[in-house]
């Protein structure tokens, strides 16, 4: 007997609707010129910093602007980066411990182990998919980490879904999940 499936990706809509909203809606700083994707504007501005999953706390609009504030510093930056440089990404999350979600003008998403000092587009994982992919790969992950158990056969589903949203999204995580069997 086939069981049903425990995993599944979420639609924007479905992601939308889980996602909390703020009583405080804080626009974009008019300071800000960042070319930002529409759904990213849609629902940064109405939310409050949130944890999707272990791994994946989106930040609110006002706490991605003083992110992106404190990291445009360019102490943290590689030897000769410039504003130029600089100001072509955007950090929209982090982790937990330190390390940071954040992608470029084109909308690709990239990770940033913080163990690796100084940021730099070598230092940046390419995730390979936008922020809406990013949304369902958080919230497939919310459900493993709410799931009650962690068999092989979890296993193999969990990456089945991921597989849906990426091909290569296995490939590109940055974090052991312990996926391979």
């Amino acid at each position: 007997m086939k069981r049903d499936s425990s995993f599944e990706i979420k639609t924007i809509e479905e992601i939308r609707i889980a996602l909390p909203c703020s009583n405080n809606k804080y626009g974009i700083p008019k300071s800000v010129s960042f070319a930002f994707q529409e759904l990213y504007k849609d629902i940064v501005t109405c939310i409050p910093t949130t944890e999707i999953g272990a791994d994946y706390i989106l930040y609110g609009m006002q706490e991605a602007y003083q992110e992106n504030k404190e990291f445009s510093d360019i102490s943290y930056w590689a030897q000769g980066a410039s504003d130029d440089i600089i100001s072509k990404w955007w950090i929209f999350g982090a982790d937990g411990q330190g390390d940071l979600w954040l992608f470029d003008t084109k909308g690709k998403v990239f990770f940033y182990d913080h163990d690796k000092e100084c940021m730099c587009e070598e230092n940046f994982k390419c995730m390979d998919i936008d922020f809406s992919q990013w949304l369902q790969l958080a919230f497939l992950f919310r459900q493993y980490e709410k799931s009650d158990r962690h068999t092989i056969e979890d296993k193999v589903e969990l990456k089945n879904e991921l597989s849906k949203i990426n091909g290569n999204l296995i490939d590109n995580l940055p974090f052991d999940y312990e996926l391979c069997i």
